[in-house]
């Protein structure tokens, strides 16, 4: 039997294994029971542990250390210590009969009991005692190797080196197939089988074996020497196609290291080339010039290669008879005796063949044969390399000028996404919260709510007079929430006659009433994914209130004209200068519509509620178009100040914007002056009938009025009049106004 270490391990043994353990150490002993009770337990089997010099305490401690949990497996019966009377010595008297029906009896119960097998240890240290029997024990052990094969039982006899002699442990490794010498598992080579051990003559049977493990331990050896010859070669040759890509220095080389390696003086390659794969000469070292002067490619089915590449193996020529061209450029006393044929093999396909001659009478031998082989497949994967480098290498300045082409159009795109970029900004600059301009404390109050339901895709009722932001504020809470890169779409439900008004909102098919000349998706289609922004919803005629109202519900709706039930995921914001709680008490809006507009409502001031916005709102619309319009104008004259403090707006932001557009425009100075202001807002009738104000008195009556709001904080006056803390002091020393105390 050949030697051999088995790295299994004693966790993986299996049923019908008998194992002898010679131990030194109580490490040794502990190393050997955790393992193989643990994983007897883990594994559903039935343990039995014999004990004999140690304490079933010992024992249950080893596998505690070992993180076994022991009671639960004592309690259920799936682990049995057991005493050595009880087993070996049932009678007083060592049966070795009697003891192998025990273990068969113990097997089967443990079947019976549901458990995958039986799986048994013990300490032989008893056999040393003097009891009846005892001297049977070598006898007992032999006769187990004819009950355990086949059966679900397996088990370890443990030996303790320090006390048994060497003569005992010698018969124990005679007649265990396999032993676990220190913490290490092998295949037993002094095994006998029972037939040889308990034969007529044992001692033959021993001498013999032992001979024959010695021719067996001589081979082995010779093998091993000449795996690591073949180790160290394949190492070399590795080292050397290692050393380049060039594929011509890599042929020379191997081709080179392979001759001195096994003393040879010539050898030459062929690689398959063109289409139609003929063999050419790629390198070679000492063939006859004659030889070379010759056509360089081989005709394939002239030589020993057409066989190889065939076959793909190598091949062993004597004479070189397989080979014309080298045979008749040498004279008979120079010709080679032996040649080899090896291929070279990459992805199963042989891309070259080396051939090498022998000069002596020493022929190629099976593991050179095997050796060249492994060598054929290492030189034929570093020619495909080669190959792929020098491919490489030829399109590296394609490869160059792609990237360079590539770098410019990543600069383009770099360009490009700078120029989205920008314009990506502008439109949330445009219709993010920066374009709401505003500090009084109503339209922090918005700020605030935007911020809080742009988080949700709840519905937003957003009220207030006509010219008060109401479409700025929605496009804020679509650009501030998660369906920002999805379209904001404007319907205007004011803007078309009742009987088109369903067809803009749901769409129709193509032929639903004259004029349809095609298929037309509708508002909430074109929203989907994104945003619905439906203005002057109280404008909407009581059947398409309805019909909304099945959207708001479902989200469902069909096209006019059409069967097909459309799904859309939409966020509605819906707006109205109109009291729509009024409108419903007088019956001209839907009470179930109006609740489920509902949800969030928004109520925008008109601009007279927000007088200490007007001077921010004003100067914002001046930058804007100022900057448009190329002009350099610092600001507004005091009159005309006084006069955008007295109009009452009724038109709000969009009439100041108005007004501040048509001052810039006609403008010719630094500053607005009133009479660049529409005629019609110069003769303003003021808001009341109180008697015109100064604008001395206007600032003072404000600067009071923003301090007793905010109680005295100096801080937050100044911050909400858009000025700061020292300009406020100067005013109101100017004015001699006397600070209130704070609540």
């Amino acid at each position: 039997m050949e030697f051999r270490y088995l790295l299994r391990t004693l966790e993986e043994l299996e049923p019908g294994d008998h194992l002898c353990c010679i131990y030194e150490t109580e490490e040794e002993h502990r190393s050997l029971v955790t393992p193989f009770l643990r994983n007897g337990l883990e594994h559903n089997q039935k343990v039995i542990y014999i004990v004999d010099a140690r304490t079933a305490e010992t024992v249950i401690g080893y596998l505690r250390d070992g993180g076994v949990k022991v009671e639960p497996y004592l309690e259920k019966g799936q682990l049995v210590i057991m005493g050595v009377k009880d087993a070996y010595m049932k009678g007083g008297v060592f049966d070795p009969e009697g003891m192998i029906e025990l273990l068969r009896g113990q097997t089967e119960l443990a079947l019976s009991e549901g458990y995958q097998a039986l799986r048994v240890t013990g300490e032989m240290t008893w056999a040393l005692q003097g009891f009846p029997g005892s001297e049977r024990l070598i006898e007992y052990e032999a006769k187990l190797n004819e009950f355990f094969p086949g059966s679900k039982c397996l088990a370890i006899c443990q030996y303790d080196r320090r006390r048994f002699d060497s003569e005992i442990l010698l018969d124990v490794l005679t007649t265990h197939p396999i032993a676990v010498i220190g913490t290490e598992v092998f295949d037993n080579f002094y095994y006998l089988p029972p037939t040889e051990f308990l034969g007529p003559d044992p001692s033959k049977a021993i001498m013999s074996r032992r001979l024959k493990n010695l021719a067996d331990r001589k081979r082995a050896e010779e093998t091993l020497d000449r795996r690591n010859k073949e180790l160290f070669s394949l190492n070399v040759i590795g080292n050397t196609i290692s050393q380049s890509l060039e594929l011509d220095r890599v042929l020379e080389d191997t081709l080179r290291a392979v001759l001195d390696m096994m003393g040879l003086k010539q050898g030459w390659i062929f690689l398959r080339e063109g289409p139609d794969n003929r063999l050419k000469l790629a390198s070679h070292i000492g063939l006859p010039q004659k030889f070379l002067e010759e056509e360089t490619k081989e005709p394939l089915e002239d030589c020993i290669g057409f066989h190889v590449i065939r076959e793909k193996e190598a091949l062993i020529a004597e004479n070189i008879v397989e080979c014309p061209r080298l045979m008749s450029s040498l004279p008979n006393e120079e010709r080679p005796r032996y040649h080899a044929s090896v291929p070279l093999i990459s992805k199963d396909e042989v891309v070259g063949i080396m051939n090498l001659t022998s000069e002596g009478s020493w022929p190629f031998s099976e593991q050179d044969l095997m050796l060249l082989t492994n060598i054929g497949h290492q030189v034929g994967v570093a020619i495909e390399n080669a190959r792929l480098f020098e491919e490489t290498r030829q399109k590296s300045s394609e490869l160059q000028e792609a990237y360079e082409r590539l770098k410019s159009l990543y600069e383009e795109l770099k360009e490009e996404k700078e120029r989205t970029d920008t314009l990506k900004k502008e439109l949330e600059d445009k219709y993010g919260l920066s374009n709401i301009v505003g500090k009084n404390h109503k339209m922090q109050a918005i700020y605030d709510l935007i911020g809080d339901v742009s988080q949700s895709d709840s519905t937003v009722l957003i009220q207030g007079e006509s010219g008060t932001g109401k479409e700025l504020i929605a496009r804020a809470i679509h650009t501030l929430s998660s369906r920002k890169g999805r379209p904001f779409v404007v319907a205007n439900c004011s803007a078309y006659a009742e009987t088109l008004l369903e067809s803009e909102l749901f769409g129709h098919e193509k032929g639903a009433f004259t004029g349809a000349i095609r298929r037309k998706k509708g508002r909430f289609e074109l929203a989907d994914r994104g945003t619905i922004f439906l203005d002057e919803i109280g404008e909407i005629p009581t059947p398409t209130q309805l019909l909304l109202l099945r959207v708001l519900q479902e989200r469902k709706f069909e096209r006019v004209g059409g069967e097909q039930t459309i799904e859309v995921d939409v966020r509605i914001i819906a707006a109205t200068n109109r009291d729509l709680n009024k409108e419903m008490m007088d019956g001209r809006f839907r009470e179930d519509l109006y609740y489920r507009l509902n949800v969030i409502p928004i109520m925008v001031p008109p601009l007279r509620e927000r007088e200490d916005d007007i001077p921010l709102l004003a100067k914002h619309f001046l930058d804007t178009y100022a900057s448009s319009s190329k002009k350099a104008i610092r600001g507004f004259s005091e009159e005309v100040m006084e006069i955008f403090l007295n109009h009452n707006w009724p038109g709000n932001v969009r009439e100041l914007q108005n007004v501040v557009e048509h001052a810039v425009i006609l403008t010719k100075g630094e500053m607005i002056i009133e009479n660049d202001l529409p005629q019609n807002l110069r003769w303003a009738i003021p808001r009341s009938e109180e008697p015109p104000r100064s604008l001395k008195e206007t600032e003072k009556n404000l600067i009071l009025k923003v301090l007793k709001e905010v109680g005295g904080n100096k801080y937050r006056a100044a911050k909400k009049l858009g000025i700061t803390r020292s300009t406020l002091y100067g005013k109101v020393r100017k004015h001699g106004i006397v600070i209130p105390e704070k609540e």
